[in-house]
């Protein structure tokens, strides 16, 4: 899956007289950045990568020190749920097999972007606002308690008959309108 954005700066000039004020405005097409990088605009905007496509550096399983090895790994550039992975043994002895991947880093008044895609028939979501304390005080402990921003394989995945459900729902919440653009 690839994708293309054009960045824009804008950069803003101000020339200043004694009794004349010009404002000029130019729009330049910013050099994309790479995989996981964040161009040269965007960080002077002040974003923040939360992956650097190379390793779970930053992020934790919930509930959890680490970030679930055996459950979550890097592949090509992308974070990667392992199906039928094992995680760490739970408090009954036995391999955690669900543990949701939480950031590191709590972020408040943000903007967040991400790509995704999703595997024949997947389902999954992008859940923010989570509380870690309230998530790990009702069952099951590992999942995370928050608005979910739902990704799915809106025409082969069985949770598809219900409309929150689909793709960029606000999960069993808000329906995505008519007009949504998910690109296969």
């Amino acid at each position: 899956m690839q994708t293309h954005r054009l960045r824009i700066c804008v950069a803003v000039l101000l020339c200043c007289c004694v009794h004349q004020t010009t404002v000029t405005t130019a729009i330049v097409a910013a050099p994309p950045a790479g995989a996981n990088e964040l161009s040269s605009v965007e960080r002077a905007l002040g974003w923040e990568l939360l992956f650097d496509g190379q390793s779970l550096r930053g992020w934790h399983g919930l509930g959890l020190d680490d970030a679930s090895r055996g459950l979550w790994v890097v592949d090509r550039g992308a974070i990667k749920h392992v199906a039928g992975g094992r995680g760490p043994a739970g408090t009954d002895g036995k391999p955690i097999a669900e543990v949701d991947l939480v950031s590191d880093s709590v972020f408040q008044d943000f903007e967040l972007t991400w790509e995704w895609k999703i595997s024949v028939a997947g389902n999954s979501g992008l859940k923010y606002n989570v509380s870690e304390r309230l998530s790990e005080s009702v069952a099951p402990h590992h999942s995370a308690v928050g608005w979910e921003y739902q990704m799915n394989d809106d025409e082969r995945n069985d949770d598809n008959k219900v409309a929150s459900h689909r793709s960029g729902a606000l999960y069993d919440v808000i329906a995505p309108n008519d007009k949504k653009r998910i690109f296969p």
